[in-house]
């Protein structure tokens, strides 16, 4: 299902870019500020429009500060101290429609759609049940059957949309930029799920604690505001045509030997 869904995108990206030539396709590096560290590939669609993809990485010192600010929304502070005590990784797909025509001169707005997810990992089962309150179907103090208790993974994805304003500053005469943005951005939906490491078995009991308790402190108030920055490096070519006519050529071959065979 997800390489169904990499694929589809793919396409759709392909689809929409195939006609551009790449002369303003750009690749960057930078930060959402207190959001993560994202690494990006920029496509001019037609005139003034762009597409990008921004692929994001949580990380300290963001960890902290996301999980204060959900505690100050109401996120009960037993479930904040345990994913990020256990916390292993937060990943983003974004995807940004952008409009930044000749005349505002290196300004430009645009909209945003992310996918985030946030995984915390190796949670021990008793500590975990402790902490949510709820009671182990095992005695505690049976050493042996706790131990036969595979550890725990939360896993919590976000639904953000959202929208920014920015500016471009050209370096001089060579390809580099650095950007500098305001976005604002809204949780419009959360979903949490806890399993046990390693498998795909849920716990329906923990998942629907951990996921109302997500959902109440971050859907009900989820408005995001981020500062945005980074440098960017404009790319004498379109990768995005160069796989195309990349995967072109190979077509052709393999017709090519098919009528040699014949």
């Amino acid at each position: 299902m997800k390489s169904t869904r990499l694929l589809l995108v793919v396409c759709l990206f392909t689809a929409f870019t195939n006609t551009v030539f790449g002369q303003k396709n750009k690749l960057s590096l930078g930060t959402q500020i207190p959001m993560n560290y994202s690494v990006a590939y920029e496509e001019q669609l037609y005139g003034g429009f762009y597409l990008n993809y921004h692929f994001g990485l949580l990380a300290q010192p963001y960890v902290k500060v996301l999980f204060h600010e959900a505690e100050k929304r109401g996120l009960n502070q037993s479930f904040s101290s345990i994913i990020e005590g256990y916390f292993q990784r937060g990943i983003c797909h974004q995807f940004q429609l952008k409009y930044a025509p000749q005349f505002l001169k290196g300004f430009y707005v645009g909209a945003l759609f992310k996918r985030k997810k946030i995984s915390a990992v190796g949670i021990p089962y008793q500590e975990a049940a402790n902490e949510l309150g709820v009671e182990l179907p095992v005695p505690d103090d049976n050493p042996i059957l706790l131990a036969l208790l595979d550890d725990l993974d939360f896993d919590i994805t976000m639904t953000i949309p959202g929208a920014y304003i920015g500016k471009s500053i050209k370096l001089g005469k060579s390809n580099w930029s650095v950007y500098l943005e305001l976005s604002f951005q809204k949780i419009i939906n959360s979903n949490s799920a806890v399993t046990f490491t390693g498998q795909d078995s849920e716990i329906s009991l923990l998942s629907t604690l951990l996921n109302d308790e997500v959902s109440s402190a971050l859907d009900e108030d989820g408005n995001l505001f981020t500062f945005n920055c980074g440098i960017s490096y404009t790319l004498p070519f379109s990768i995005n045509r160069a796989i195309t006519d990349l995967l072109k050529r190979k077509k052709e071959k393999k017709k090519e030997k098919k009528k040699e065979k014949k």
